[in-house]
């Protein structure tokens, strides 16, 4: 499903309800928050939110917010996932990756990283220019890194 280019600010519920979904796509959209249900699209295997203001205000126990991260547990249901684009969302931290064994390619570009998570055996694409990154990561299986 494609729905980029829109005015969408939040992924419309029955989206949720097409569990054999495979390709979601709403890049470009007014989207400011991490889709809390789309740990139900547990069969997706390509993902692109790139080009929204993906925030998620979480409240520690001081009441402190910790704004553009995303949830810790945000992606661990979709294993299937092989694409991942989160380019221009203004995140300033990834979750765990480890859980997407499937995953090939990771686009995160023009965000506020300073770190990038372990990666996947199965990633070969990765590009993480014009962010804060001081460190390099190094994969055995990588194919190509774009800077």
């Amino acid at each position: 499903m494609d729905a980029s280019n829109n005015r969408f600010d939040v992924i419309p519920d029955g989206i949720f309800a097409l569990i054999g979904l495979e390709t979601l796509c709403f890049s470009q959209n007014l989207l400011f928050e991490w889709p809390k249900n789309l740990k139900l699209l547990s069969a997706l295997t390509y993902l692109d939110l790139s080009g929204n203001n993906l925030q998620n205000y979480i409240s520690d126990e001081y009441g402190s917010d910790h704004g553009d991260m995303l949830p810790d547990d945000a992606l661990c249901c979709l294993t299937q996932l092989t694409h991942l684009d989160l380019c221009d969302c203004g995140i300033m931290a990834l979750p765990s990756l480890s859980c997407l064994i499937c995953l090939d390619t990771l686009l995160v570009h023009k965000n506020h990283l300073i770190t990038v998570p372990a990666l996947p055996t199965s990633v070969r694409k990765v590009d993480v220019a014009f962010n804060l990154l001081a460190t390099v990561f190094f994969c055995m299986n990588l194919s190509l890194l774009c800077s």
